[in-house]
């Protein structure tokens, strides 16, 4: 009965705040009132946070103190589109507030380091359990819209700002946890001109037991066969062949059960009147890791491509020192791309080599393209044939899985791991 009531609230929910309300804003007499589009921002927000506490995403207390700053955040951004002095200003000193909230969740109370600190600061680890329940589910796919919401804003792409939609926009509960993530200004549109209709619910509730069927038959079953359910003494004991069949099962795993909660997350958002961005597109078909990565968790890699790999990139170009070094400037703006990708994923060391196994492959690919003659024939026949793709996607998906073994495992059990194949 739980579990069903888990699995019905949600869409339940969407029904009431976003489709009932959206259904009422289409009547002449609302559809201008500007108190029916404030009850309306502000219980659809309500429907946000209460499901965000009752799945246990986050308690009351938690969400206060996020929500406090962010409140404060979208009022100085208001203030910003009004030219206010004042703005800039007050959301430096707010978004400073939110990156120490977040690291502190993310890494001053992680498993991994919380031991350490607490030795060393005593008085740290008694506080950790009160602190913990502070903390919420989702906090740094908050923080990248954020990145995203102030890059845009200041670009002027984004030109009135709302608070109560923008919390919603935040806590969307659909995707709070794991994406996809949609950029604000895609939230506007669709929050001004909402599209629901019974057919978006049909598709809704299909996409939703569509993604809820792949993680729980296809998913959490091979999940135990996967290599991040081999303790330590099998690690150590292992030949080469299961470790690799149990790394390349792990690899299969999170695609099908990422890309089944991406699924269950966009049917979700319908009832909601909400269309979140599609996540993935075959991405062990990619034939590179540029081409996986435009595949795979793609409201992600967009914002890493347009908000850090870009400008990243625009900053060597025009620094004078990079001129003529090929190697260093196609290999710089990746790997701090994806190093700090690697850091935002977890607290640990293995997620930081995670970052740079992809940073350094996508800057050695970027400098072989560079290099290459398009015209030699081996060339030529890798790029066109079917064969050629088929081993590239190969040779790609080895790749991958093999970064996928440092996502999966903790340092102590790569070190064991790799002390046991070398």
């Amino acid at each position: 009965m739980n579990f069903f009531v888990q699995i019905t609230l949600p869409l339940l929910f969407g029904l009431l705040a976003g489709s009932g309300l959206n259904s009422l804003r289409r009547l002449k007499y609302l559809r201008s009132s500007k108190i029916f589009e404030y009850a309306q921002s502000f219980l659809f927000l309500a429907a946000q946070l209460y499901l965000i506490i009752t799945m246990n995403y986050g308690t009351i207390g938690g969400l206060l103190v996020p929500l406090t700053i962010l409140l404060l955040l979208s009022f100085t951004a208001m203030a910003d589109t009004k030219q206010m002095r004042f703005a800039r200003y007050g959301a430096l000193i707010f978004y400073t507030a939110y990156i120490f909230y977040w690291a502190l969740e993310k890494y001053l109370l992680a498993p991994s380091l919380l031991p350490s600190l607490s030795s060393l600061v005593p008085a740290f680890g008694l506080a950790a359990p009160d602190l913990q329940k502070l903390g919420i589910i989702g906090i740094s796919y908050i923080g990248f819209k954020l990145i995203h919401f102030f890059v845009d804003l200041r670009g002027g792409a984004i030109k009135k700002v709302e608070p109560l939609e923008f919390l919603s926009w935040l806590f969307f509960f659909p995707s709070i946890v794991a994406g996809p993530m949609m950029r604000y200004q895609d939230w506007q549109d669709q929050r001004a001109a909402p599209q629901t209709n019974l057919s978006s619910l049909v598709t809704g509730a299909q996409r939703f037991l569509f993604g809820l069927f792949v993680k729980i038959v296809i998913a959490d079953s091979i999940h135990d066969l996967t290599i991040a359910k081999i303790g330590d003494g099998a690690l150590s004991e292992a030949s080469f062949i299961s470790l690799a069949a149990a790394a390349a099962l792990y690899s299969i795993y999170l695609y099908l059960d990422f890309s089944a909660y991406s699924n269950m997350a966009i049917g979700a958002g319908l009832f909601f009147g909400i269309k979140l961005p599609e996540n993935f597109n075959n991405p062990f078909a990619a034939r590179n890791l540029s081409d996986f990565w435009n595949r795979w968790h793609i409201s992600l890699s967009t914002i890493l491509r347009d908000y850090l790999f870009y400008p990243l990139s625009l900053t060597v170009k025009r620094t004078k020192w990079f001129k003529g070094k090929l190697k260093l400037s196609a290999m710089i703006p990746p790997v701090i791309t994806f190093f700090l990708a690697g850091i935002w994923h977890g607290a640990g060391l293995n997620f930081v080599l995670y970052g740079l196994i992809h940073g350094i492959g996508l800057g050695t690919l970027a400098i072989l393209k560079a290099r290459k003659k398009s015209s030699h024939p081996f060339l030529v026949w890798w790029s066109n044939s079917k064969t050629g793709h088929a081993l590239s996607a190969l040779v790609n998906f080895a790749y991958v899985t093999f970064s996928f073994v440092f996502f999966a495992l903790p340092w102590d059990s790569l070190k064991i791991l790799f002390s046991r194949i070398f």
